[in-house]
């Protein structure tokens, strides 16, 4: 099994969020796991208690809708996820990897010790740089993808 963060900062997201626990839950070997955070600093937040909460040495950080459009997903990850320190994987339509990890983030437990400010919207830039200030290598997948539940392709 492989934790997988879905994160939330208000109810009106709960009906995005169920669907995405739903699939998640459907996903072979994905325990999904929902946690509330702040909206003030939620990017940051939500890595930071990831990291602490994650019961084994490697995680999912998920957004909410996105979910992987592959069978094996969770598989895949486990044998390709070796001596990294992050990990993610490309939004379908995107034919090279992206430079930073987003939508969905592979991560290896407890890496960064003192966070960086966030400076981007996203916070991407900011953690995948902390993974790689600790010498550990940070990837994109193009073969490994995603999709979002609002484009119809359940």
């Amino acid at each position: 099994m492989l934790e997988v963060f879905l994160c939330f900062h208000s109810e009106d997201q709960a009906i995005q969020l169920l669907d995405t626990a739903e699939r998640r839950r459907k996903t072979k070997g994905a325990y999904p796991t929902i946690i509330q955070v702040p909206e003030e600093g939620f990017e940051i937040k939500r890595r930071m208690l990831a990291d602490k909460l994650s019961k084994d040495d490697i995680y999912i950080i998920a957004d909410i809708l996105c979910v992987p459009a592959m069978p094996k997903f969770i598989q895949t990850v486990k044998q390709r996820f070796i001596n990294l320190g992050m990990a993610g994987i490309n939004y379908r339509g995107f034919n090279e990897p992206l430079k930073y990890p987003t939508g969905i983030r592979v991560c290896k437990k407890g890496l960064v010790e003192k966070w960086p400010q966030q400076i981007t919207k996203t916070y991407d830039k900011e953690h995948a740089e902390a993974i790689r200030s600790t010498g550990s290598r940070v990837e994109t997948w193009p073969d490994v993808i995603y999709f979002k539940l609002n484009e119809n392709d359940n």
